[in-house]
């Protein structure tokens, strides 16, 4: 799969993979999204706006050049940013991938940092020679100030041009405190927005400051995503439980909501407004307590952001999903294309099976999957199953569930699926896990 190399939050080729709660998969244009959402549904977005978190400067010890991207910090309190964690890069750019670039000069507790009109000093070392405890000079005024004046957003060599914040703050964007953006909100426009008013699908937001998607450094990578602060608003509480009361799903639109709102079900008393810090990785071993579908960009196999879809569906369906979206070529990455995956059933997921045929990646073959000739009739697909290809998922025919078996494939290029049998409430498509309500939010 390709990264999307220019900065447009909403080209009007983006597409859509619609995962169903039943494993049935549906190509679609973006825009349509509120279409495979029902009345009563309810979408919670990420409001943070992007903060300019790459910071250059000079290492005072060395006089060498580098970079500090702002990764952390405690709380999204106005006062609290003189403390944040952060990694240093060398000398080099954003034409530079993050993997190939040079290392800072040797950091140690107390040497201090020219970060334009800032100065900070080195706390401590956090386990390795890149990630850094780091406390600026200054009021929180002085500090904003300067961030704002001298800040970059974080870039990405595989976007051509340099980004401006305007680029990566999305349309509900309010408090600064994201350090890269939460891109999968970059769907949303005041036209979704006003589609899914009509169509009876609630909308929300919380505050999360989404981290650092990757520094280059497979070490480092594995600690990811670091601890971060949110906010859970209590309209939010109370529209998430009006959700749960009337039958309807929660989609969150990102990782960083889903990790928000699962870290808040997870306390005591159950899920309840206030700030909180996400501290836990949400992987294939988490019960997830609230969310029941989300909106994510395109992920590959050993991101962050992939291991968190582990926790709505299966590794043999997740391979079939990578191998659908390489197939189609798909783009990748904060420009890219999206998916909505609904999280599977147990029964689902115990009865995907792999079918032979693996490459060399260790994915289900592309090439076998059957795409041309498909046809949607209200969310069903002439196309046969990939079980009879060499290499595709399976179920066993027994138990198999009304509607589209997981495996199959439509295109959604027309609009037989506009009304996704919203009417019944109980769409085979769309719909969720039954017996999943949101703990301690009556």
């Amino acid at each position: 799969m390709r990264p999307a190399s220019t900065p447009t939050q909403r080209p009007p080729d983006a597409r859509l993979l619609v995962v169903n709660a039943d494993g049935s998969l549906l190509h679609a244009a973006r825009r349509r999204l509120a279409e495979f959402l029902c009345p009563g549904d309810l979408v919670v977005a990420n409001d943070a706006a992007t903060i300019p978190a790459s910071l250059r400067g000079i290492h005072r010890p060395s006089g060498e050049s580098l970079e500090i991207r702002l990764a952390g910090r405690r709380s999204l309190a106005f006062d609290d940013v003189r403390d944040f964690t952060a990694i240093a890069f060398g000398a080099g750019d954003h034409r530079t991938r993050t993997e190939d670039r040079l290392p800072p000069p040797a950091l140690r507790s107390g040497d201090w940092l020219d970060l334009g009109p800032l100065r900070a000093r080195v706390v401590r070392l956090l386990g390795h020679r890149r990630l850094i405890r780091l406390r600026f000079a200054g009021t929180p005024d002085v500090i904003w100030d300067g961030i704002a004046r001298h800040g970059k957003p974080i870039q990405y060599a595989h976007v051509e041009e340099p980004l401006a914040l305007w680029d990566v703050w999305t349309r509900v964007a309010a408090i600064p405190a994201a350090f890269e953006p939460p891109s999968a909100g970059f769907v949303l426009d005041w036209t979704l927005l006003a589609e899914l008013s009509a169509r009876g699908v609630g909308f929300a937001t919380l505050t999360h400051a989404a981290g650092i998607s990757s520094t280059g450094d497979p070490e480092l990578d594995a600690r990811l995503p670091l601890d971060e602060p949110y906010d859970l608003p209590e309209a939010t509480v109370r529209a998430i439980a009006r959700a749960r009361k009337g039958g309807g799903r929660i989609v969150a639109v990102g990782t960083s909501v889903s990790r928000a709102l699962e870290h808040a079900a997870a306390q005591a008393g159950g899920l309840a407004p206030g700030p909180g810090l996400a501290t836990q990785r949400i992987d294939a071993n988490t019960d997830l307590r609230v969310v029941d579908a989300i909106v994510t960009g395109v992920h590959q196999c050993g991101e962050s952001h992939y291991e968190l879809m582990r926790a709505f569906a299966g590794d043999v369906l997740l391979e079939y999903l990578s191998a659908e979206l390489e197939l189609n070529d798909y783009r990748l990455h904060e420009f890219g294309d999206s998916v909505l995956l609904v999280r599977q059933t147990p029964a689902v997921s115990a009865t995907l099976t792999r079918v032979g045929g693996r490459n060399d990646r260790g994915r289900v073959f592309p090439e076998d999957v059957p795409l041309d000739g498909c046809r949607c009739r209200a969310g069903r697909t002439d196309a046969p199953s990939v079980a009879a290809s060499a290499g595709g998922i399976s179920r066993p025919s027994a138990a198999a569930p009304t509607g589209s078996r997981p495996g199959r494939v439509a295109h959604a290029a027309h609009s037989c699926l506009q009304d996704c049998r919203c009417r019944s409430r109980k769409s085979p498509e769309l719909g969720r896990a039954p017996g999943r309500g949101v703990r301690g939010a009556a």
